[in-house]
């Protein structure tokens, strides 16, 4: 009995017996590359391209409702693309409205300063705010470290 075992896990350990397995790696097929560079062959790149925010501040960072509104600053950069369509989200963190200000096409490598439309009234509170952007692909903005396109705003009541 215990020489019959041991046989079965000896050919269980043969190398024929681990490529006809349904869970082995299978050899590569005769003449197929093997894949990799050869030496001395240039490397292409890869690269993802995607809008990136590489400037975005909100201008004051604490405003007084009713009374001022916050500046947004904006640079988007992504090579080869001429414009991107863009916006500004502000999202109430404890809840209530949001706000969005349609920024449309805006000139990549380019900083942009940009202010709210007139009439425009902010509920006092704390807000996220977050740039979005597309390009013309529809690859939406890449969300880096600094600057990743999301700041906070504080909104004050009116006295």
């Amino acid at each position: 009995m215990r020489l019959a075992l041991l046989t079965s896990a000896a050919l269980a350990l043969t190398p024929a017996a681990a490529l006809a397995s349904p869970g082995g790696a299978a050899a590569p097929a005769a003449g197929a590359s093997p894949g990799g560079v050869a030496y001395g062959a240039p490397v292409a790149r890869a690269t993802r391209l995607q809008p990136v925010a590489t400037r975005f501040s909100v201008t004051p960072a604490r405003v007084v409702s009713g009374r001022s509104l916050p500046r947004i600053v904006l640079r988007i950069d992504e090579p080869g693309v001429r414009s991107v369509r863009a916006r500004v989200v502000l999202l109430p963190v404890a809840g209530g409205a949001i706000a969005r200000l349609d920024l449309g096409a805006v000139r990549t490598g380019r900083t942009v300063r940009r202010g709210w439309p007139r009439g425009t009234v902010l509920v006092p509170g704390r807000y996220l705010v977050r740039v979005h952007a597309t390009d013309p692909a529809g690859r939406t903005l890449l969300r880096r470290a600094r600057p990743s396109g999301r700041t906070g705003l504080r909104v004050d009541p009116a006295p």
